[in-house]
């Protein structure tokens, strides 16, 4: 606490408020007995000639004035920091039993995201600009009020202004939902444009292998501000924000009951977080290591995958009746067409956008969350209020079986409760959904 601050709390003491109101007390008493005593020229003066009272009382009377303007002011001066002491005496109380709330960095975000933010913190927005409220969705925070870091009441207000953008050129940013247990995330905006610096804010653990890697299995550069703040610029793709060796890797010890079968994987180590759920879906013959071994633990799944593993789940049934697809991407003599044909029979997908099912495409948290709820028959959930904060950047066709998949605990969410729905989910990511799953023992359709 700096010498300001000591001053500021110790004037907003018990002992201030009693100087404060006794100065105030006795200013009023000198202020109006000052300018109440009574003067008579005749008995100071009785003694005098005409001429010579006349010219006493003259000066007499300047004194006087002259007094009475200084005490006036001396009064003025202390009635003024009397009432700055007890107004400074309330402030300090009333912040005292309502701390005061940081406000969050929300230049260049989403206006979406940055509702979501403000609320997650008790704060709201309000809206300047030209924008139309009908548009506020395809705009981003161009500038706020107050600036990032300053504290507020709590239930305040933050000036936005918007500022259009395309949001066909912002991709996602997530976190590795497989970390979020073991660091103190407090700064990860959920999308950004090409090209933008975007800054991570976030506590890891001490020689941990911190990283960024976009969907394609790029690792993007990062450059280090501080110890536990990170900027990289945006590519033009999601990335998602990963860590190796995993906190509490020590935590969560290898299954003494699962040993290196021949499906282990030379590019999984036993002694990483995932070892347990990536030889749980090797050894159950759920998913494969690549011709040389690997495994590939960080690379997106695709959409044709997991349907190609739900239906090894579900035993590769025959086709309900032997017919042709919709899907124009989806041809005869692919690997993957006999499962999308018992997906589509039994409900679990349905096309990105009218023909086409986009089986290359990397699959993300939502659409795998509700592959699975489809794939269980679509169990009612106990709350439609989501146990996630961006639950408005949830797809409306997905919503229902996001919120089911976070309440079995098949999907985690952030230590900040972001569940980033759109994220890619990577192979050892889909691995620890599928354990969960078992574990959870739901009936199959």
């Amino acid at each position: 606490m700096n010498n300001i601050d000591f001053f500021r709390y110790y004037l907003a003491s018990e002992t201030g408020l009693i100087i404060s109101i006794t100065a105030l007390i006795f200013d009023f008493w000198a202020f109006f007995y000052s300018n109440s005593l009574p003067w008579n020229a005749e008995v100071a003066f009785s003694n005098l000639s005409a001429q010579e009272k006349k010219a006493a009382e003259y000066i007499e009377r300047k004194k006087l004035e002259s007094r009475r303007h200084f005490k006036n002011s001396v009064c003025f001066i202390v009635l003024i920091l009397s009432i700055l002491v007890i107004a400074n005496y309330v402030s300090v109380k009333f912040i005292e039993r309502n701390p005061l709330v940081e406000v969050p960095t929300l230049q260049n975000l989403p206006y979406s995201d940055a509702v979501i933010l403000l609320r997650s913190v008790g704060l709201t927005e309000k809206i300047t600009g030209e924008s139309d409220s009908d548009e506020w969705a395809n705009c981003t925070v161009q500038e706020q009020h107050p600036n990032a870091g300053e504290g507020v009441l709590p239930g305040s207000s933050v000036i936005l202004e918007l500022a259009d953008k395309n949001l066909n050129s912002l991709h996602y940013i997530a976190v590795d939902p497989l970390i979020s247990d073991y660091v103190d995330v407090r700064e990860v905006p959920s999308r950004a444009v090409c090209g933008e610096t975007v800054t991570i804010r976030a506590t890891f653990p001490e020689q941990a292998l911190v990283f960024v890697v976009g969907h394609n299995g790029d690792m993007l550069e990062l450059l280090w501000t501080t110890e536990d703040e990170f900027t990289f610029i945006m590519p033009e793709q999601d990335v998602t924000v990963c860590m190796d060796p995993p906190a509490g890797a020590d935590e969560n010890p290898v299954d003494e009951n699962l040993t290196d079968s021949p499906g282990s994987s030379i590019d999984v180590d036993s002694e990483i977080w995932d070892y347990n759920a990536i030889e749980f879906v090797l050894n159950a013959s759920l998913m494969s290591n690549y011709e040389d071994g690997t495994f590939h633990p960080g690379e997106a799944v695709s959409r044709a995958e997991v349907v190609g593993i739900l239906y090894r789940m579900a035993g590769e049934p025959p086709p309900k009746t032997m017919g042709h697809l919709d899907f124009q991407d989806v041809e005869l003599d692919a690997w993957y067409f006999d499962a999308v044909l018992w997906a589509v029979q039994n409900g679990i997908v349905i096309g990105n956008s009218g023909l086409r099912f986009y089986p290359d495409d990397s699959a993300t948290v939502e659409q795998v969350a509700d592959m699975l709820w489809r794939y269980v028959g679509s169990p009612s959930v106990r709350s439609i209020a989501p146990a996630f904060i961006d639950d408005d950047l949830v797809d409306e066709s997905m919503h229902e079986a996001t919120i089911w998949a976070v309440e079995q605990k098949i999907i985690t969410t952030t230590s900040t409760g972001m569940l980033y729905a759109k994220s890619f989910v990577t192979r050892n990511h889909l691995a620890q959904i599928l354990r969960r799953y078992y574990s959870a023992d739901f009936q199959r359709i």
